[in-house]
């Protein structure tokens, strides 16, 4: 029986994100062990897209002393050349990330959990966009795969993709499909990753460092959970208004503007990425791979801003256009992948986009994006207001010989609160 879980995000809380609650991923391991005291299972495996995430920490970006933090413009990114100090910087943030409180009883728990059940247990771990860095250092696997308490090879597997053709299932994470967060080599960083780190991640920290309210830093490290994305300016407000900051919204994000619009376009990996690209056609590359999205992000931290129009300026002959990066861009890339050139699949399993979907590809085939077990929220126009939402969602597919009922379960459980 294969379990399959996307996106849970473990990572080290130096950003403002928090890991999903204990109670959540001890609730899921109970039923799986239920499930399979009921259906008999001889063998479970377990697929894991993105549980852990090396890209999501303060520590790529700045020097943390005494709980200050200093912003570090020459320091050791995951796309730096010097590979020995990735490595190392790469290997704190694992360290600091499996030393969190809630993900160190996750894995001890685990521990009892494959004692209790009695049967041989596997793990297929697909790293992601995130997860990048564990395929280019052996060590990184090795202590992951410590912390599971399993052996590289044996019974831990690193995967790109899951492919089991006897019950026509095809589990990959889904930046496939994204060419602003994938690379067909993965030593070469994609340019998401800068993206990411240098805008949206330095978001909450700047705030915390001008501000020092540590509550509104937390709020605005979930801003790329909102939902609709462009709903992002007015979930900063509802942020100042439930931290009770006295200063304007504009006056904080103009600081910040500032600051981007003097780095970004001058890190050595953007010069060298924007220089390297080839324009024949405006509409189909340089728009669509990077000033489309980039814009995109900006509007969505910012809306019209300064630094929007200053970006507008250096690319004025592109047009702007918010390009839809949600599941539709998946189920076209998986028809167009698989379906047209006639390989048979029954499930394809994804995550990435955050959105869950279970859908028809063909009459014969299903899209099951599983979504995150991190926190989105939904805007809801009427009363101005944002739902905090948790989909807790995973896939269970049966092998020959299990599963009296069904050949596959979408187990989902929604648990909202007011934000």
């Amino acid at each position: 029986m294969y379990v399959v879980g996307t996106d849970w995000h473990f990572n080290d809380e130096t950003i403002g994100k928090e890991n999903v609650p204990l109670s959540y991923l001890i609730g899921f391991l109970e039923e799986i062990e239920n499930l399979i005291k009921k259906e008999k299972i001889k063998t479970l495996k377990l697929v894991f897209s993105e549980m852990i995430d090396l890209l999501c920490s303060a520590h790529w970006l700045y020097r943390i002393r005494k709980n200050e933090y200093h912003y570090q413009k020459r320091g050791v990114r995951p796309w730096s050349e010097d590979k020995k100090k990735v490595y190392k910087k790469a290997s704190r943030i694992l360290e600091e990330t499996l030393s969190q409180p809630i993900v160190k009883h996750f894995f001890e728990y685990f521990g009892h959990f494959r004692e209790s059940i009695e049967i041989p247990v596997e793990v297929h771990f697909i790293p992601g966009n995130h997860g990048r860095l564990f395929f280019l250092y052996p060590t990184l696997r090795k202590r992951l795969t410590q912390a599971f308490g399993m052996e590289e090879g044996k019974d831990f597997f690193f995967l790109d993709n899951l492919i089991d053709e006897r019950i026509g299932l095809f589990v990959c994470h889904g930046h496939e499909f994204d060419h602003l967060f994938f690379e067909p080599h993965k030593e070469k960083a994609p340019i998401g990753e800068v993206i990411t780190l240098e805008l949206l991640y330095r978001l909450p920290i700047e705030i915390l460092i001008k501000t020092k309210n540590l509550t509104l830093a937390q709020y605005l490290a979930q801003i790329e959970g909102v939902r609709p994305l462009v709903a992002g300016k007015k979930f900063a407000k509802r942020a100042l208004e439930k931290a009770q900051l006295e200063k304007k919204l504009e006056e904080l994000y103009e600081e910040i503007i500032q600051e981007i619009e003097e780095n970004f376009f001058q890190i050595p990996f953007v010069k060298k990425w924007l220089e390297n690209q080839i324009l024949p056609d405006s509409k189909i590359t340089l728009r669509y791979r990077l000033i489309n999205p980039l814009i995109g992000v900006l509007r969505f931290l910012f809306g019209r801003s300064e630094f929007d129009r200053q970006i507008l300026k250096l690319f004025k002959i592109f047009a702007f256009e918010l390009r839809n990066r949600r599941n539709s861009n998946q189920k076209l890339e998986l028809k167009s992948e698989f379906l047209v050139k006639g390989k048979k699949f029954n499930y394809f399993v994804i995550g990435h986009t955050h959105n869950f979907e279970l859908s028809n590809l063909s009459k014969d085939s299903y899209y099951i994006n599983l979504g995150t077990w991190m926190p989105l929220f939904q805007y809801q126009r009427l009363g101005f207001k944002f739902q905090k939402q948790r989909n807790l969602a995973y896939g269970i597919f049966y092998e020959p010989g299990e599963g009296e009922d069904s050949k596959y379960e979408i187990k989902q459980r929604e648990i909202s609160e007011e934000f």
